[in-house]
């Protein structure tokens, strides 16, 4: 991976040290600057990050979940997004629709652990919405265990109709739940 952050701390999160992130932190690092990174893809080609992400919202979406605890023992913001004129519509905006977004079931765990609210709204639709629009049962069932609405709406659907419609029928076994009266 090329390394092109810009902080002791940022550059830590990158490399996964959790020693130099807890040095990076005791020293006065912010874990919730943004930052941009570049990286090596799968094919070799490097690529650079178009938004700045936080340091949690990196070790997210990379499924670095020691070094995510790390960051929120270091008083990382559980619910910061990146503001949405630097933000490609359709790329998550914040930790959890990053755990989400990108299938990382670890860190979905470490964020929800830490308190993270299982019916955080992103840019169009609540993270149970995602899950099962994507058809990511592991990450569905994980959110429901931990409170998540099952019958909350996107624009216009809801999880259960999102499932079907695009054939992710595990999915549609965790949707099916009475709604409480």
């Amino acid at each position: 991976m090329t390394r092109s952050a810009s902080t002791q701390l940022a550059l830590a999160v990158e490399c996964g040290s959790l020693r130099d992130i807890r040095q990076a932190l005791a020293e006065g690092g912010d874990p919730n600057k943004q930052f941009h990174f570049a990286y090596t893809d799968r094919n070799g080609q490097q690529n650079v990050e178009i938004h700045p992400i936080t340091c949690l919202s990196f070790a997210v979406k990379h499924g670095l979940r020691r070094v995510a605890m790390a960051l929120i023992d270091g008083k990382a913001f559980l619910h910061q997004t990146v503001p949405r004129n630097q933000v490609l519509t359709g790329l998550p905006k914040s930790a959890l629709e990053t755990a989400v977004y990108y299938n990382q079931i670890s860190t979905l765990r470490v964020l929800l652990k830490a308190k993270c609210d299982p019916n955080e709204r992103g840019a169009t639709c609540s993270p149970v919405m995602m899950a099962a629009y994507f058809g990511f049962d592991a990450v569905l069932k994980t959110l429901l265990l931990f409170g998540a609405d099952v019958h909350s709406l996107g624009d216009k659907s809801s999880p259960l109709c999102e499932a079907t419609r695009n054939g992710h029928e595990k999915c549609c076994t965790f949707s099916v739940k009475p709604k409480p009266t």
